[in-house]
């Protein structure tokens, strides 16, 4: 495990890399004391996979909830805003896994996605 400091310069070069790309590493961080492991994803491919999961309907069905459909326009306004600034590095505050697994077990869990900020990872190792 590699001891960090706030804000660790090497984890946030490693998410600018993989944001705005089909990349994945897998990594396991140490959250508030909690280990999270998975596949670290592009901010792009995470609000694709959110996107998908409230928009798909049964077939025939309609959406009517207003705020869902809010929610959805927003997460794309925020996708399409990650892919033109990718150009213009800057320092990711989030980052984001697939098939996330939390504690000292995780195959015994299922994986799922999961957002987390920089500055609350204390320690992180790539798998």
């Amino acid at each position: 495990m590699i001891a960090i400091s706030e804000n660790d310069w090497l984890l946030q070069s490693v998410v600018n890399e993989i944001n705005g790309t089909d990349k994945e590493i897998r990594i396991a961080v140490i959250v508030e004391g909690m280990m999270v492991s998975g596949n670290l994803v592009s901010s792009h491919k995470y609000y694709d996979e959110i996107y998908n999961m409230f928009n798909v309907l049964p077939e025939g069905q309609e959406r009517v909830d207003i705020s869902t459909h809010i929610m959805l326009r927003r997460i794309e306004s925020a996708s399409s805003n990650i892919i033109q600034s990718k150009d213009e590095l800057e320092s990711p505050t989030f980052f984001h896994l697939q098939n996330a697994k939390f504690g000292q077990n995780p195959d015994k869990t299922p994986g799922v996605l999961w957002r987390g900020t920089i500055e609350k990872v204390s320690g992180f190792s790539f798998n």
